[in-house]
Formats: C-alpha cells, structure tokens, sequence
C-alpha cells in the first residue's frame, strides 16, 4: 500500500507539478479558500455554541439553516435528507431522514462538525452531552453520536496537555462502552439506543491510541 500510494503522488506531481498556493477548483469548482461542508457545518456548531452555551442546539439548528438557505455547492445525503424533512423538531427530523435511508444514518457528517464542542468545554459531562446531541439533530443512529463522544473526548484530553500515546485505561468513562445512556444524561425526548457492538470497536479504538 505504501509503495502504492508513493507512485500515485510521483504521477500526480509530474503531471501538476508544485502546488504553492490555494488553487481551488477540483469536483465542486471551488473558488481558491472556499470552503464546502464539514467546513462550514462546523462553523454553525461554534455559533450555536457562543450564541447559547448553556443550551446551544436550538441556535446550532438555526446556524444549519441560514447556511442551508445558502444553497451549498456540496451537502452531505444524511444532512439533506434530514433538512428537506425540518418542521421545527430536529430529533423528529433525524428520525424521519433514518427511516428515509432505510436506516443507514450512522454516516460522518457529525463526527466532521463536532471539535467545537471540546474547544468550547472544560467539563466532560458537557461535553458528551452537546457531541452526542448535536449529532442527533441529523444522524439518528447512535453509532454516529457515540463516535462524536469519542472523539471529543479524546480532543478534550489532549488538549488539557495528555500524551495521544497514554494508553485510555478507562474505556467505560468515555461513552459507557455498551451502555453510552450510562455516560450522557440528555434531556427529555432525546434517546440512545446502545449497539452491542460498540463495545468491540472501542476495544479497537483505545488500543490503537
């Protein structure tokens, strides 16, 4: 893979050459520094944060929707499929776009948008709580809010100077490794429904790091 991987960058340097500016262009016809939808996704969940840190998911949805009213270049399925079904409840929505999809919304289009959350906390519980219900408002499937609480957890502990190579001993304090309802207290009418699988992948996951 690696020697594979070394042959296509030698072809595509002698075919572009050095690139020493941003360019732009590619499958969207981007202008040099625009930016497409992770990018932007993620500047919402920062302006919901700072507009309402306390409660910051109304004004988070509110951010999704002045950008989608922007008629972006690129959009994920799973998101579009959820805004083309808002009526005022994101859960619902995110509900309604999961059975749309034949189930199929554990996609990373939240995981993509959710580093804010740890920038914006220091407390952990709070942070589960906003990494796993900002996803939610698109992705109904918990695979998805569970990986946005691994990740921001792991951001959260680095960011507070933990060596990325420190082995995570405590698998359960990061999302409750079967049971993530154990790990993030949500508020009435959002839910989790815990994957038995997950267990498995963070096995993975924490011997990895």
């Amino acid at each position: 893979m690696e020697q594979r991987s070394l042959c296509q960058n030698a072809r595509i340097k002698e075919r572009y050459g050095r690139v020493n500016e941003i360019v732009g262009d590619g499958c969207w016809n981007l202008k040099p520094g625009e930016t497409t939808d992770d990018t932007e996704m993620t500047i919402c969940v920062l302006k919901g944060i700072i507009a309402s840190p306390q409660n910051p998911i109304e004004e988070i949805g509110k951010e999704f929707l002045r950008w989608w009213e922007t008629d972006p270049k690129d959009i994920g399925i799973t998101v579009q499929t959820a805004f083309n079904f808002y009526q005022g409840d994101w859960l619902q929505i995110a509900e309604k776009a999961h059975d749309e999809l034949d189930g199929k919304s554990a996609g990373n289009g939240t995981l993509m948008r959710c580093l804010p959350v740890a920038l914006a906390y220091s407390d952990l519980q709070k942070i589960n709580e906003i990494s796993a219900l900002q996803s939610q408002m698109t992705h109904y499937d918990d695979l998805a809010s569970e990986a946005c609480v691994i990740y921001n957890r792991i951001a959260s502990r680095l960011l507070n100077g933990e060596a990325l190579n420190r082995p995570f001993r405590q698998k359960s304090s990061i999302t409750g490794t079967h049971q993530m309802g154990a790990a993030v207290r949500l508020p009435a009418g959002w839910i989790c429904r815990p994957h038995n699988g997950m267990g498995a992948l963070l096995a993975v996951v924490f011997k990895l790091i």
